[in-house]
C-alpha cells in the first residue's frame, strides 16, 4: 500500500506556536472591530431616518414610511458590502490558519512526532547527537529484553516522563510481531506525560477555536444579532486576559521570549 505524502508544512516550535496563536487572536480583534464599526454605521443610518411628518393621512404615512425604509435598507446594504470587503479577507486568513493548526496537530504535534524528535530524556540529554547515541544504546538493550522486561521499561518511561526512552520502547514494541508485544503502544502514548505536547495542544486548539468564534461573529453580524456579537466581544476580552495579550493582540512581555521577530521553527 502506497502512502500519499503531502506538500511541505513548515514545523513550528513552542515559541512559534505561541506567536501563531497570537496572530490569530489579532485577526479576531481586527474582525470584531470591523463589525463593531459597521454596526455603528448601521445604527446611525437607522437613527437618522426621519419619521413621517404629522398631519398626513394614514395612507400617505404608509407610503412615506415605505420609501424611508427602502432608503435605509439600501444604505445598510451598502455599509454591509463595504464591511464585507475587509471582513471576508480576515475570515479566510483565520480559516486557513485553523486548517494549518489541524494539520500541525496531526503531522508535527501528535505524541508520536513529539517523541520521535525528542532531544531530552530523563537524564537531561541535550543535543541531537547525544539523543541519537542514547537511542542507539536503548535499542541494543531493548532488542534483547523479554516481554516482561520491555513492559517494565515502558512503565519506567511513563513514570519518569522520559521522552527518549518512551520513543525507544515504542520503536521496539512496534518492531515485534503483534502476538509478541507485551503491551499496546497506545497505552504508553495515553499514559505518558509530555509538557511540550500539552502546551502545543493549547496553542493549536486556540487557533481553531478563534476561527470558529470569527465565523460565529460574522454570522451574527449577517443576522443583525447585536446581543450575540457583544457576548463574543466579552469572551474575546476574557481570552486576552487569560492568554496574556494586549488589545492589539501582541503577546505581553511576561509571556513572550524577546528578540524573536519570526515564528520559531523546529
Amino acid at each position: 500500500m502506497l502512502i500519499d505524502l503531502k506538500p511541505q508544512l513548515i514545523p513550528l516550535d513552542i515559541n512559534g506556536l505561541q506567536q501563531f496563536a497570537s496572530a490569530q487572536n489579532t485577526r479576531l480583534i481586527k474582525l470584531t472591530q470591523l463589525i463593531a464599526t459597521a454596526d455603528a454605521k448601521i445604527e446611525k443610518a437607522r437613527q437618522a431616518a426621519a419619521p413621517p411628518p404629522k398631519g398626513v393621512s394614514g395612507a400617505e404615512r404608509q407610503i412615506i414610511q415605505t420609501i424611508t425604509d427602502r432608503q435605509v435598507n439600501s444604505e445598510i446594504l451598502a455599509i454591509r458590502r463595504e464591511a464585507d470587503g475587509a471582513i471576508v479577507g480576515v475570515l479566510v486568513a483565520m480559516r486557513n490558519a485553523a486548517s494549518a493548526a489541524k494539520a500541525m496537530g496531526e503531522r508535527h504535534w501528535d505524541m508520536w512526532s513529539v517523541l520521535r524528535r525528542a532531544k531530552t530524556g530523563n537524564g537531561g540529554v541535550v543535543g541531537i547527537l547525544e539523543a541519537m547515541q542514547l537511542r542507539s544504546a536503548y535499542a541494543e538493550i531493548l532488542a534483547a529484553a523479554g516481554p516482561t522486561e520491555l513492559a517494565a521499561w515502558g512503565q519506567q518511561a511513563i513514570d519518569t516522563a522520559d521522552a527518549i526512552l518512551a520513543d525507544s520502547v515504542l520503536r521496539e514494541n512496534g518492531a515485534r510481531k503483534q502476538d509478541e508485544r507485551p503491551f499496546m503502544s497506545s497505552a504508553l502514548i495515553t499514559n505518558l506525560k509530555n509538557a511540550d505536547f500539552v502546551q502545543a495542544q493549547v496553542f493549536l486548539n486556540q487557533v481553531i477555536d478563534l476561527s470558529q468564534q470569527a465565523g460565529l461573529a460574522y454570522s451574527e453580524f449577517q443576522r443583525q444579532d447585536s446581543a450575540a456579537f457583544k457576548r463574543i466581544q466579552l469572551g474575546l476580552k476574557r481570552r486576552q486576559s487569560i492568554a496574556g495579550v494586549d488589545e492589539s493582540g501582541a503577546i505581553l512581555a511576561s509571556d513572550a521570549e524577546e528578540g524573536t521577530p519570526e515564528l520559531g521553527r523546529l
